[in-house]
């Protein structure tokens, strides 16, 4: 993975990052406990129930506005399955992206699309952005579309985070992309103070 993506693995920001560490940060903030206990959920049973349709999903998406410990709550999750001996790719949405689309000059953008599509374990940081207006370019959307496309039809885990809401991101990635992410994972809400002014 670290030869196809630069820094796939675990930033080290993010690295000690837990669950009781994510708590003891968000003690007395009710908003920020749905999703702690979605991730802890995540961690110990394969699965999250989604807190709207109650069923069990695969995959879960931390939504909320910036600086809300969207990343560090989720990332105990992925680092839980490399210890577990799965394998687990931690990008940067934007990253990713750009490391497709460089990849159409020297012939590795297939390749890098297949690994992200078929590693155990995938954790897509700030899907989306909700300060652009309108539609991601074409190629932009298509590449998404097609990762989130495998890994929903083989049942393969998502941990997404983004700023976005289903509505944005439909209009953001389409209609197709949104619905696939909806039926794999459970959406969860994470809100209360911005902990990087901390």
């Amino acid at each position: 993975m670290e030869k196809l993506f630069v820094g796939a693995c675990i930033p080290a920001h993010f690295r000690s990052f837990t669950l009781d560490s994510i708590r003891q940060r968000a003690i007395n903030e009710p908003e920020k406990k749905a999703a702690i206990d979605a991730v802890e959920q995540w961690i110990t049973v394969g699965y999250v129930e989604d807190p709207v349709t109650k069923r069990y999903k695969s995959g879960l998406v931390l939504a909320g506005d910036y600086g809300r410990g969207k990343t560090g709550t989720m990332t105990p999750a992925i680092r839980h399955s490399l210890e577990q001996g799965k394998s687990g790719l931690w990008i940067e949405v934007t990253d990713f992206v750009g490391a497709i689309q460089s990849g159409y000059r020297d012939g590795t953008s297939l390749e890098r699309l297949e690994a992200a599509q078929k590693v155990d374990v995938i954790l897509l940081d700030d899907l989306g952005d909700k300060s652009r207006d309108g539609a991601e370019t074409d190629d932009r959307r298509r590449i998404i579309y097609q990762l989130v496309n495998y890994r929903h039809n083989n049942g393969l885990p998502m941990l997404i985070t983004t700023n976005l809401n289903g509505q944005q991101m439909a209009a953001q990635f389409g209609g197709r992309t949104v619905e696939r992410i909806m039926e794999s994972c459970a959406w969860v809400s994470m809100g209360g103070r911005n902990l990087r002014r901390e």
